[in-house]
C-alpha cells in the first residue's frame, strides 16, 4: 500500500528537532497534508492521524494493528517495570493491582486532602491578583499527586519535586546519554527519585500502612494469586502515577481554565451549579456526582 503524504525529513534525526521545537508541528503538517501524514521522529518512521474516524480506528484495534510504544528516552526514564511499557496479560494483571488504589471507596478518602490543597492555592492566587496559569497549576497538581500518592506535603517545594521536574522534562527528549544533555540530567534524576521513593516505601512497609494515600493501598494490594508488587515494581509504578497524575492533569486544567474564560456563558452556568452546594461544608463524593454540568464542561 502507498504511504501517506509527507516526508521523513533529515537522515537519522528525521523531523525530531522540528517536533521538539514547534508545539504546532502536527497541526501545521495536518493543514499541509491532510488528516494523515508520515514523518520520522526519534529515528522511527511515524504516521500522524487526527479526526474522529482515525481515533475510532486506532482505539478499536489495540493489540490487533497497534501496540503501545514510546520513544527510547521515555522507555529508559519510565523504567522496565512501568505499567505504561507492559503489554498483554501482564499489563492487565498489574493494572488490576493498581486499580485497587483508585476504586470509589479509595477515591472518596482522597477528597479531603484535595480540597485542603485546592483551598490553599486559591487563597494564594487571590492575593497574587495576576499570574501565569501553567507553572502555578504544575505546582498545584504535584502537591495533590504527592499527597495522594505518597503522602508528602507541599511536594512541589521538596527535593523530590525539583528532581521530578528535571526528570519529566527529559521524557520526550533526544536520548543522548551524556551528563550535560536534557536526557542525561533526567536519567540522573531518575536514580535520585527512585532512591527517595525506596526510602518512603521502606518506611511505610516497616510501619503501619496509613491507608490515606495510594502507596499504602498499593503495598497492601494483592492479585488473584495473592502476589503483591515488589519493591522495584512499586518504585516504577509510583513514578508513573506521579507523572500521570501531574503532567496530563496540569494540561487538562490549564485548557479547561482557558476555555471557561473564552466562553462566559458556560462559566456562568458552572458558577450557578456550584452555588447550590454549601461552601463551608466539606465536599463529598455524592456532591461531586451531582455536579453534572461541571462534568459536561470538563469533557467538552
Amino acid at each position: 500500500m502507498a504511504l501517506p503524504p509527507g516526508s521523513f525529513g533529515l537522515p537519522l534525526i528525521g523531523d525530531s528537532l522540528k517536533f521538539l521545537r514547534d508545539s504546532q508541528f502536527a497541526k501545521k503538517r495536518h493543514q499541509q497534508h491532510g488528516p494523515i501524514f508520515k514523518t520520522s521522529i526519534f529515528g522511527q518512521p511515524t504516521v500522524f492521524m487526527c479526526g474522529q474516524e482515525a481515533n475510532l480506528f486506532v482505539l478499536s484495534n489495540d493489540n490487533r494493528y497497534f501496540v503501545v510504544s514510546f520513544p527510547p528516552s521515555t522507555k529508559a526514564l519510565l523504567g522496565p517495570l512501568s505499567l505504561a511499557l507492559q503489554t498483554g496479560a501482564n499489563h492487565q494483571n498489574r493494572r488490576k493491582l493498581l486499580y485497587q488504589a483508585f476504586q470509589p471507596r479509595a477515591l472518596a478518602g482522597y477528597i479531603g486532602a484535595m480540597e485542603n490543597i485546592t483551598q490553599r492555592y486559591l487563597e494564594k492566587w487571590v492575593k497574587m491578583e495576576t499570574m501565569t496559569w501553567y507553572p502555578e497549576l504544575r505546582n498545584y497538581t504535584f502537591d495533590v499527586a504527592g499527597k495522594l500518592l505518597v503522602g508528602i506535603e507541599n511536594g512541589s517545594e521538596t527535593v523530590l519535586g525539583h528532581n521530578f521536574e528535571i526528570w519529566s522534562n527529559g521524557l520526550f527528549s533526544i536520548p543522548l546519554d551524556v551528563p550535560w544533555s536534557q536526557f542525561g540530567k533526567a536519567k540522573k534524576c531518575r536514580k535520585l527519585l527512585l532512591a527517595e521513593l525506596e526510602k518512603i516505601i521502606r518506611d511505610r512497609q516497616q510501619g503501619t500502612p496509613s491507608g490515606n494515600d495510594a502507596l499504602s493501598l498499593l503495598i497492601s494490594a494483592r492479585d488473584d494469586e495473592g502476589n503483591s508488587l515488589s519493591l522495584e515494581e512499586l518504585k516504577d509504578q509510583v513514578l508513573l502515577l506521579l507523572f500521570a497524575g501531574h503532567e496530563t492533569l496540569t494540561s487538562a486544567i490549564a485548557s479547561f481554565c482557558l476555555l471557561l474564560a473564552q466562553h462566559p456563558d458556560v462559566m456562568a452556568k458552572v458558577r450557578a451549579e456550584q452555588q447550590q452546594f454549601p461552601a463551608r461544608e466539606p465536599l463529598t463524593l455524592e456532591q461531586l456526582k451531582q455536579m453534572t454540568y461541571l462534568g459536561l464542561a470538563e469533557k467538552a
